[in-house]
């Protein structure tokens, strides 16, 4: 059975009635937030007297429709709820829904413990993530007891976090990070190895970069705070226009050829943002990234015109 995201809730919140035991539920998100389009996903919490009950997704994702493939996350949680379970699923026609299976009585735990912050729980309360979900807007399907209110209540009338620029120890640190990289992803590409170059261009060199663009979008917009949710899916929006211009030689193709234009973009950008971050906060560079750039440019091969 083939169905759309609004159809699939209003099956899920059926489905809930003959389950006493799932006392709230709520849609977060895009949908929670009446933003959503035919390519976003599902995001639903649902809070539980047993929630041990759905830890075997065999034994109720199905019931909701024609399942393609799920994926039980016990030690991947909720963004923002530490005692989340979390499933993620693909239903017929593609539509991707990530639920987050929360005990109830952790609602109760929460609230004390963001009351009273020096009271010692054994259980971690919600961190910034879910402060977010609620501050961007959520759909409540059903709220029986009224405890998610007084969650949500709880959370939103917390301060919002103040952003501040990093300190020169993170900034340098983000700097070594990311200049150690070009050296070892051009020996892998020497020998051949493209797809462990592939590996780490697209992990830890990005993640840097990131960093980068995100400090570089903060200096020109102020240091508030990020969404750390968003921050990759809307990147197009609230970065640089030269991040935004060099994102397809960025990622580039799986050829060996591609991956040297990525490495040599990402150094471009990467160099420019940094040393405009540096400026910005009074930093210096401390390492030798103009050395660096200019030896990884000797290691492209010579039948690499372009370069």
């Amino acid at each position: 059975m083939t169905q759309d995201a609004e159809s699939f809730i209003t099956r899920f919140t059926t489905w809930t009635e003959a389950r006493p035991d799932i006392r709230a539920a709520l849609v977060a998100g895009s949908y929670g937030r009446a933003a959503g389009d035919a390519h976003s996903d599902v995001d639903i919490l649902l809070f539980c007297r047993r929630a041990d009950r759905y830890a075997d997704p065999d034994r109720w994702l199905p019931a909701l429709g024609t399942l393609w493939a799920s994926l039980y996350a016990p030690d991947d949680p909720f963004p923002g709820f530490p005692m989340a379970r979390s499933m993620f699923c693909i239903y017929a026609g593609g539509l991707v829904v990530d639920f987050g299976v929360i005990p109830l009585w952790t609602i109760h735990w929460w609230r004390r413990a963001l009351a009273s912050p020096l009271r010692r729980l054994p259980y971690l309360p919600p961190g910034d993530d879910a402060v977010r979900i609620f501050r961007d807007g959520v759909r409540v399907l059903f709220d029986h007891d009224g405890d998610l209110a007084r969650l949500r209540d709880t959370l939103l009338a917390l301060p919002v976090p103040a952003g501040s620029p990093p300190g020169l120890d993170a900034f340098q640190r983000n700097l070594g990070d990311f200049w150690y990289g070009p050296a070892d992803i051009a020996r892998h590409l020497r020998r051949g190895e493209v797809f462990q170059a592939q590996m780490l261009l697209h992990r830890p060199q990005k993640r840097c970069l990131l960093t980068m663009i995100e400090w570089h979008a903060r200096c020109r917009g102020g240091w508030v705070q990020a969404d750390g949710l968003n921050r990759t899916k809307t990147l197009e929006k609230w970065a640089d226009p030269r991040v935004v211009e060099a994102l397809p030689a960025l990622f580039g193709g799986c050829e060996a050829d591609a991956c040297w234009r990525s490495l040599l973009a990402q150094m471009d950008i990467f160099y420019d943002l940094s040393r405009e971050v540096a400026a910005h906060l009074g930093y210096d560079i401390p390492v030798q990234d103009d050395a660096i750039r200019a030896w990884i440019r000797t290691q492209v091969p010579v039948d690499e015109a372009w370069a």
